[in-house]
């Protein structure tokens, strides 16, 4: 697990995000951290950058996938909310083709790696050195039920 902004120690409670039939859920119950590593040795606490193994409480093995997501658990703060449909603003630096409608590309975005198709532009078509709007959505999950990271 690489951590993104954010910090955690040992005892704090955590929200483990799973998928299941394609689709994401949240585990109805909180995780607690027992033990976090860092190269093999045991350290208190963990921050934004690094890449820790953690040693998780009340959950089993096989419930632990690929891709999870691991959130803090804030009372105060709403739920984040999962979207697999998204409008972002492209420039095409380089592309031997034309780009369309139903064009396939891998999004990446923090630690996701996931195709998405565009299924609306601003134009037609898009070429080297175009700018546009397009709405896309994200691929469904893999068969072996892995969520979008």
């Amino acid at each position: 697990m690489v951590m993104e902004p954010s910090s955690i120690s040992s005892g704090k409670k955590i929200i483990l995000w799973l998928t299941l039939r394609k689709y994401l859920y949240r585990l109805s119950k909180i995780i607690t951290i027992k033990g976090i590593h860092r190269k093999r040795v045991s350290v208190p606490a963990a921050t934004a950058g690094q890449s820790v193994t953690l040693a998780l409480k009340n959950i089993r093995r096989n419930a632990i996938r690929k891709g999870q997501v691991l959130l803090t658990h804030e009372k105060d703060e709403p739920m984040p909310k999962v979207s697999r449909r998204f409008e972002a603003e492209i420039l095409v630096l380089y592309h031997s083709t034309t780009i369309k409608s139903k064009y396939q590309a891998m999004v990446h975005c923090g630690a996701v790696r996931q195709t998405a198709s565009i299924t609306t532009t601003e134009q037609t078509v898009l070429r080297t050195g175009d700018r546009a709007k397009v709405v896309s959505f994200l691929e469904k999950f893999d068969t072996q039920d892995q969520s979008v990271n």
